[in-house]
């Protein structure tokens, strides 16, 4: 074989895995995504609240359980908009 064939083959290889990536779908619904997300953030926060409010009360135990749920969200907003910015879509 040729340099250039070799390099051919290698470039179809390239062209078909790319394909096969696009091709696939998702492995999680967008539903059961944002009720897993939502389920993990609401225990996340119900945590941090409970440590809180054992060592300072109330208010400070809402702020604190509030700040984490809410970064769940944060990060996962962040990784959808890079998502669809790198894979396009």
């Amino acid at each position: 074989m040729t340099r250039a064939s070799r390099r051919k083959k290698k470039d179809k290889s390239l062209e078909e895995m790319a394909q096969e990536i696009k091709s696939q779908g998702p492995w999680l619904s967008w539903r059961t995504g944002l009720l897993t997300n939502g389920v993990i953030s609401l225990i996340l926060a119900l945590f941090v609240g409970w440590q809180i409010y054992l060592a300072g009360g109330l208010g400070e135990a809402l702020l604190w359980g509030g700040i984490a749920g809410v970064s769940i969200w944060v990060v996962f907003s962040l990784a959808y908009l890079a998502n669809r910015f790198f894979r396009g879509g």
